[in-house]
């Protein structure tokens, strides 16, 4: 692939070229990845971004593993493209066990383990988590899950809360989440999700609530109104969302 754009009076351009690829071995085993690169800052050096993920999927295990690097701005500009946050390398890890035990009403179990390590570009820790959870499967369609996450947060300013919320300090913070969801099976007609999540919110407390039902009196035509409320506790002020 290979972009090229200009703008502007005089006559600014920018240029993209990447590559990617995905493949599929032993018919579980998914390996896929990407390489890109643009014009730089008239001052900088032009540096690639890239992604290399590898995955299993099977019924009875899951992993994969993932690795993005993204320059920051100076080194990797896609001009009118847009990229979530640039100067940053994250890194990535997931698996899961999947029994399906002879008990009755339950079709699967799920238990899995998720890692997330985030920097920037000189490799300076910005944020991590570690989430383990545990899912039922059950005969008539319908799931219930739980999970537990700790997660570390490194804020190099302020970070503003809308709606008069204030403002969450710079600082280094370390705090956990619980939560517990129920699916109903979308094959009815009247099914939805309802969540339910607490713990806490940098150096505060958060606690939230979610609602979808779904109303589907055909099966050409549904309904799917949602609600969510969240209540959090910060030194020297409490809001609710």
């Amino acid at each position: 692939m290979f972009t090229r754009n200009t703008a502007g009076l005089e006559k600014s351009g920018n240029r993209a070229g990447g590559v990617d690829a995905s493949f599929t071995f032993f018919q579980n085993l998914n390996l896929r990845g990407f390489l890109a690169k643009t014009d730089p800052a008239p001052t900088e050096t032009a540096k690639w971004a890239g992604q290399g993920v590898i995955e299993w999927d099977s019924d009875r295990f899951e992993f994969s593993l993932e690795h993005i690097s993204i320059p920051g701005e100076a080194n990797f500009n896609p001009g009118i493209g847009f990229i979530a946050r640039g100067d940053h390398k994250e890194s990535a890890a997931e698996f899961s066990y999947q029994p399906r035990p002879s008990i009755s009403l339950v079709r699967q179990f799920e238990f899995g383990v998720n890692f997330d390590y985030l920097t920037d570009q000189k490799g300076n820790l910005e944020s991590r988590s570690v989430e383990f959870d545990w899912s039922t499967d059950f005969e008539s369609g319908d799931a219930f899950s739980v999970g537990v996450e700790r997660v570390f947060e490194r804020l190099l300013e302020p970070f503003r809360i809308r709606g008069g919320g204030g403002a969450v300090p710079t600082g280094d913070y370390i705090f956990d989440e619980f939560s517990m969801m129920y699916r109903a099976f979308r094959g009815r007609r009247i099914s939805g999700n309802l969540r339910l999540e607490t713990g806490g919110f940098f150096d505060g407390q958060r606690t939230g609530f979610g609602i979808s039902p779904q109303f589907k009196p055909s099966q050409n035509l549904s309904f799917e109104p949602g609600y969510e409320w969240n209540t959090i506790s910060l030194p020297g002020s409490t809001f609710t969302t």
